[in-house]
């Protein structure tokens, strides 16, 4: 059983009970309103990647995740060429199916591409499927890079999955380069369909591989505490599979807050 006392954000010992969910013990921050695992099962946590992600590098659930995303990553290729544009060399933490560096070296051929994946199922995938690409490091803790290195990183619904998410940002903030951009997505815990289902809700509280539950307020706290500056959150119209009137319903809970993903996008001062 895998415990910790202190916040991942500020540090703070001071928590109160949120919930007990599956193998996980969830506590609220009482200084940064942090909601976060505080003890689980290690060994369930592995179990679990198992059943819902991938068993093996030529898992047919890889293929069908790619497919279903196209449209998402897609929409945060554009997000990034809206900030920067060309980028040179781009440093994905978390790359699990390799969907989204599949689409991004569709928008750019020229960019050199680098990833961090803690699953070694997904990082032979990876390789198979992408011969150059270049790995820094097997956990998103331990970034294996040389300070100002990169262009762009990017962390896809990979933040709330990490043991030390300060660590992780803190090392991103390292290894980019002055005006780099780095582009975070994380479930939002004040998401429409976690204030219906609660805990219930699958792809925040109800997934068991999840150990933060972050609002825009936590994230900004974290990419603050990182040694970032402002952290904009994107709202704009698409950047997604749904099309016409969905799309713009999502919009307009992107706007008001209550959209399932937190996606925000700051980038490193000179």
């Amino acid at each position: 059983m895998f415990m910790r006392k202190h916040c991942p954000i500020c540090g703070s010992c001071n928590h109160i009970q949120f919930a007990v969910i599956d193998h996980r013990n969830l506590v609220a921050c009482r200084e940064c309103s942090l909601v976060f695992a505080n003890s689980f099962d290690e060994e369930e946590l592995v179990k679990c990647y198992s059943q819902n992600y991938y068993s093996s590098p030529h898992d047919p659930r890889i293929q069908a995740w790619i497919d279903r995303n196209r449209p998402t990553w897609a929409g945060v290729v554009a997000d990034i060429s809206r900030a920067k544009s060309p980028v040179a060399n781009l440093l994905d933490i978390g790359a699990g199916t390799g969907g989204f560096l599949e689409v991004f070296r569709q928008y750019s051929p020229a960019t050199k591409l680098y990833a961090i994946e803690s699953s070694p199922a997904a990082r032979q995938n990876l390789v198979e499927r992408f011969p150059s690409l270049v790995f820094c490091g097997e956990t998103a803790e331990g970034i294996t890079a040389a300070a100002g290195q990169f262009e762009c990183v990017t962390l896809l619904q990979c933040l709330e999955h990490v043991y030390d998410p300060l660590r992780v940002c803190s090392g991103i903030y390292r290894v980019l380069n002055p005006g780099g951009v780095l582009l975070i997505t994380v479930p939002n815990r004040y998401s429409y369909k976690v204030l219906l289902k609660k805990t219930a809700e699958a792809n925040c509280f109800g997934n068991k591989t999840h150990l933060q539950f972050f609002s825009l307020r936590t994230l900004r706290r974290l990419l603050a505490e990182a040694g970032f500056q402002e952290a904009n959150r994107i709202t704009r119209f698409g950047g997604s599979a749904e099309t016409g009137v969905m799309a713009a319903m999502q919009c307009l809970v992107r706007k008001v807050g209550i959209s399932t993903e937190i996606r925000v996008l700051v980038r490193k001062q000179p």
